[in-house]
């Protein structure tokens, strides 16, 4: 289940409102200095509150914990002279999706949020690169890599929906 923003960015306007107000009615300049710190501070809390989110419960997370462990038990039977090239940057890179997923969700700020998921986007076209090299080269059969393919592809466009909406 996801938090519920509504009352929190309800506070953040009405806080934001009355800041506008109070600087209309009293003029920037005759609004103490304590009170224009003590209206930032409250902005500030109710962004920090607002971004509680738990990343156990985005799908593309999810999506990305299964790609992982799929990658891993392929690279598991690839030729044991790649498991230093492409095993370990398939492996490295397909980690890196879940986990910028994880990190990002426990920024405050949706701009720092969105920033972890760009990396996380661009872990999952290495990946989708790794792959269509692996197929290329023979150690994947095309039945394998279109199952792969399509579930990074899947994970693209999960966090690309999500960056979109953290940015509007």
């Amino acid at each position: 289940m996801m938090y519920d923003f509504s009352e929190k960015k309800k506070e953040q306007e009405f806080i934001e409102k009355k800041l506008q107000d109070m600087k209309q009615k009293y003029g920037e300049l005759q609004m103490s200095e304590q009170q224009l710190q003590n209206l930032q501070m409250r902005m500030e809390e109710a962004k920090m509150e607002k971004k509680a989110r738990n990343f156990r419960d985005y799908p593309v997370w999810k999506d990305a914990v299964l790609l992982s462990t799929q990658i891993y038990k392929l690279t598991n039977d690839m030729p044991w002279f790649e498991k230093k090239g492409i095993c370990d940057q398939l492996q490295r890179a397909v980690v890196s999706i879940a986990s910028n997923i994880a990190e990002g969700s426990a920024r405050p700020s949706d701009t720092e949020f969105a920033h972890f998921l760009d990396i996380a986007l661009g872990s999952s076209y290495e990946v989708e690169t790794q792959l269509l090299i692996s197929k290329n080269i023979g150690y994947i059969n095309d039945e394998v890599y279109d199952n792969l393919n399509s579930l990074v592809l899947s994970v693209e466009r999960q966090l690309s929906g999500l960056i979109k909406t953290l940015r509007t």
